[in-house]
């Protein structure tokens, strides 16, 4: 399968400081490669990168087999970029203002087509200001979709999405997936990236601290997760074998490669505090459980 973007020990230095520590990874024609990483990880920095926006200080960048800097004035029609944020004209309508970006392109998709991919067929009388949340992100990756392009940058697509809304988009990236477009997904969602990525690449401080098929990363934790709900402090229970994470709602998260002992030891703990374990269950680590352990931090969706 060919390669659509290629990337071999790229670094990127803002005056004396390193963001990217030379990463390397690439993304095959028609799949989804997600790109995850904790604020200040290099995510923004990369997508800037084989955008063309920002120069890389050194390594090799390959985007459609052309460096990003070096583009042809034909490679933006080729790539369609949806931000976190959009600047749409309000007061025109789906339809109005699909057919204006239409003009940009010289072999654009066709409007009708576009609307039905995203979903957005039954809005297309509907003006830009009377759209929900969601579908207002549905037209931003119509806009992003309307030149025909063949690879598509996902920035945050479902961020404030209510769960249904984010479901739904989810099955427009599908679409577009199968139709054959390939698509660079970043997103703080780390159940939205199991679901949908075929690929992912998690940055840590400027380098891939880890990357692979969802398969391979899910399968690389030789753990189990204890999860339950407990209204007591937890402070008594000292064994070191394993780690506890306390999330919401007096929520908690046991990593451990013994489950069993782990559960023995929780449920002796349990009786001897007078402590109901609500909602517990043991499971293999999601890709959540494996992305807190390695950027050492909570996430909390």
């Amino acid at each position: 399968m060919s390669s659509t973007i290629i990337v071999k020990n790229l670094y990127k230095k803002y005056d004396s400081k390193d963001v990217l520590c030379g990463i390397t990874f690439s993304i095959s024609k028609g799949e989804i490669f997600g790109l995850l990483g904790p604020n200040g990880a290099g995510k923004t920095t990369t997508v800037g990168i084989l955008t063309g926006f920002l120069s890389p200080t050194s390594g090799d960048v390959f985007v459609l087999g052309y460096e990003p800097l070096k583009k042809p004035s034909s490679f933006k029609e080729k790539i369609g970029i949806v931000f976190q944020t959009s600047g749409l004209d309000r007061f025109l309508s789906v339809k109005e203002s699909l057919e204006m970006y239409s003009r940009y392109y010289p072999n654009p998709k066709s409007v009708d087509e576009v609307m039905s991919l995203t979903g957005l067929t039954q809005e297309k009388d509907t003006y830009i200001r009377k759209l929900s949340g969601g579908m207002q992100r549905r037209l931003d990756v119509a806009i992003a979709l309307i030149g025909n392009p063949s690879l598509l940058f996902l920035d945050e697509p479902t961020t404030g999405f209510d769960p249904e809304a984010r479901r739904d988009m989810w099955n427009v990236i599908r679409n577009l997936q199968a139709d054959d477009t390939t698509i660079l997904l970043t997103t703080h969602y780390l159940e939205e990236a199991q679901q949908l990525a075929n690929r992912i690449a998690i940055l840590q401080s400027g380098t891939i601290a880890m990357q692979g098929t969802t398969s391979e990363i899910l399968q690389s934790e030789n753990q189990s997760v204890i999860k339950f709900r407990c209204n007591k402090n937890l402070d008594s229970l000292t064994d070191k074998s394993f780690d506890i994470h306390k999330n919401t709602n007096n929520m908690y998260r046991i990593t451990t490669t013994n489950p069993t002992k782990t559960m023995y030891t929780l449920t002796n703990w349990a009786v001897t505090n007078n402590c109901e374990l609500e909602e517990l269950s043991v499971t293999q680590p999601t890709l959540e459980d494996i992305y807190l352990k390695l950027v050492k931090q909570e996430y909390i969706e």
